[in-house]
């Protein structure tokens, strides 16, 4: 019927030929479908606002970060109950793009938005907090990450490294001293460091303890 299609019933059928290649995993023309439909402004505002959220998904999963950065933007503004997924591609799509001061407030929306904490979510807020040399706010960060995901060895090793950084020794020491009390300082390098802040901190006994009970294991 081509043009002579009434203006809903054209959008209808390019928003269900989009969605179709979309699970032929052939995502430039399913956006094309999406943008043409979304031009006709002819379904209900829901519609549009999901066409439009597609588009920006798309985009995303295609690496066109530039054009899902203005379409999640373009969603978020009229969007009354954004997901935390939303934010965090949002973000993502700033980093992919070495945008780092305009990812750092969609990635710590996400964090807000989420129902349980979401381990993508700090680790690109962890980068993020790296990439702008934000100490203080990451050493938060790291912290809570802890907290979450405890048996997480790297994150230990990140904490410690950021408050020696800082000059926070003896929150270091605390902080190498915990994950090797917790079974994941099992590195020859990570062992010598904590044996040095034993001896650093008046009490190379135990660190000397450590080091002989560990060569014997």
């Amino acid at each position: 019927r081509g043009e002579s299609m009434k203006p809903f019933d054209r959008a209808s059928v390019l928003q269900i030929r989009g969605a179709a290649k979309v699970s032929l995993d052939r995502y430039a023309p399913a956006i094309q479908d999406f943008e043409a439909a979304l031009r006709l402004d002819a379904l209900p505002a829901a519609q549009n606002e999901q066409l439009r959220y597609n588009i920006a998904q798309l985009h995303f999963q295609t690496e066109n970060y530039a054009q899902a950065v203005r379409h999640f933007n373009d969603w978020l503004a009229k969007a009354e109950t954004p997901s935390d997924n939303a934010y965090y591609m949002l973000a993502a799509a700033h980093y992919y793009q070495k945008q780092y001061a305009n990812a750092r407030a969609p990635i710590e929306r996400a964090m807000q938005l989420a129902s349980q904490p979401n381990r993508r979510h700090f680790d690109l807020a962890n980068i993020i907090y790296s990439e702008l040399d934000q100490k203080a706010p990451r050493t938060r960060l790291l912290q809570r990450m802890i907290e979450h995901w405890p048996a997480e060895q790297s994150y230990w090793k990140q904490l410690a490294a950021l408050q020696m950084e800082q000059g926070q020794e003896r929150q270091a020491f605390t902080t190498m001293e915990l994950a090797y009390r917790s079974g994941l300082l099992t590195e020859e390098a990570d062992l010598l460091t904590l044996a040095q802040f034993y001896s650093v901190h008046n009490n190379p006994h135990r660190g000397a303890a450590m080091l002989e009970k560990e060569m014997a294991d």
